[in-house]
């Protein structure tokens, strides 16, 4: 017969590997937090009153010699607003200089009117 062959005790090592996990460390909670309020100054237009249509005079095509618009354009630029070139023609740079003046004023604008002459510190005759 044939002697069984010899048998060791050999130590084999664990294997290991990283396995990655959430693991619940806290409890979920509920917290009330106060988040200030933010606030911006916003302006806004409302309607006060309705329009309506006026009867004003106006300077007529007559009356608007170019001596008279040169001294309504002089009177525009040294009140802040540019008519364009000093020409004695009531033009559209003219106009635009115009109905601003009016608006700072208050005044009804579209046409050049008498009022906005007499506010220019002029005579229209």
């Amino acid at each position: 017969m044939v002697d069984p062959p010899e048998v060791e005790k050999v130590t084999v090592p664990a294997e290991y590997k990283t396995v990655r996990v959430k693991k619940l460390v806290q409890a979920p909670k509920e917290e009330w937090i106060t988040i200030p309020a933010v606030y911006q100054t916003v302006d806004k237009r409302e309607k006060v009153t309705d329009g309506m249509m006026v009867w004003r005079p106006i300077l007529c095509e007559t009356n608007a010699v170019a001596d008279l618009i040169s001294r309504v354009q002089t009177a525009l630029a040294a009140a802040g607003h540019n008519p364009g070139a000093i020409d004695g023609v009531l033009g559209r740079s003219t106009m635009a200089a115009v109905n601003a003046y009016q608006r700072q004023k208050g005044l009804a604008s579209g046409q050049l009117t008498i009022e906005t002459i007499r506010f220019l510190g002029l005579n229209p005759k």
